[in-house]
């Protein structure tokens, strides 16, 4: 299970400020009043920038300025029409780049097989960019079941892949799978841990730790001790929730 997690180990994604966002804060902002807090790593979020050429420098100087590590969210396909999609992928890494950031996250997408020349492609660039890079379970049926992300994973390894899994706790229960069975098929893939908590079935609905119907203590116990991010909606007086979601993590 992750171990030391602690106000200055947690990722923070950008999305638990969405309210705020949604009412025109920038994600550099968002960054500056986590640095300011203490927090030290930031997951920020593609969809999210509204100037990618005047946002990206700012994220930089800003991880540097704050000592924070950050990740990059990119709700895009590393497939699409069962090819990998490099011109996007190069697009990522450039970005990844810009802001001193050391990993990127997508989405499998429309793939029919791996060929060997997809699995070097990607190595190449995660070294030439030295960004590290992995695959998400989302809430989608394409892209959020177990058995895909599986034989994909798999198949990368085989042969010589570096790709490995952002296992999203919560992301399960829109495909009406277990996140505990999950864990325990996928645990030595994952190198990046999405921590939510959510009631019901395809329609769930995201709830604040222990108010949801996953056993999310007993899943991180199955985990390796890989970063950990919290990923889901806190509110207007986010850094007050922040504080409370995190005493329930460390004081699992």
């Amino acid at each position: 299970m992750p171990t030391h997690l602690s106000k200055e180990t947690i990722f923070i994604n950008t999305l638990v400020f969405i309210e705020l966002i949604q009412n025109g804060l920038s994600q550099v902002e968002v960054m500056e009043q986590l640095g300011n807090a203490g927090y030290k790593k930031i997951e920020v979020r593609r969809e999210l920038f509204t100037d990618l050429a005047t946002e990206l420098p700012k994220i930089n100087k800003l991880s540097k300025d704050f000592g924070m590590e950050v990740y990059y969210s990119v709700p895009e396909y590393l497939y699409t029409d069962k090819k990998v999609n490099y011109d996007g992928l190069k697009t990522y890494f450039k970005e990844a780049q810009a802001m001193n950031c050391n990993m990127i996250k997508v989405v499998i997408g429309d793939y029919a097989s791996v060929m060997q020349e997809d699995a070097l492609l990607l190595n190449d660039l995660c070294a030439q960019y030295k960004v590290n890079f992995t695959v998400e379970n989302d809430q989608t049926f394409e892209n959020g079941r177990v058995e895909k992300i599986h034989s994909f994973l798999i198949d990368y390894y085989a042969l010589g892949g570096q790709t490995s899994t952002t296992f999203d706790i919560g992301n399960w229960l829109w495909q009406n799978q277990d996140p505990l069975i999950n864990a325990q098929l996928l645990a030595k893939h994952v190198t990046y841990i999405h921590l939510k908590d959510a009631k019901g079935g395809s329609t769930a609905q995201v709830t604040y730790l222990d108010e949801g119907d996953i056993p999310w203590k007993k899943v991180l116990d199955v985990l390796p001790s890989v970063p950990l991010a919290i990923e889901y909606p806190c509110g207007t007086e986010v850094l007050k929730q922040l504080e409370i979601e995190i005493s329930k993590i460390t004081n699992r």
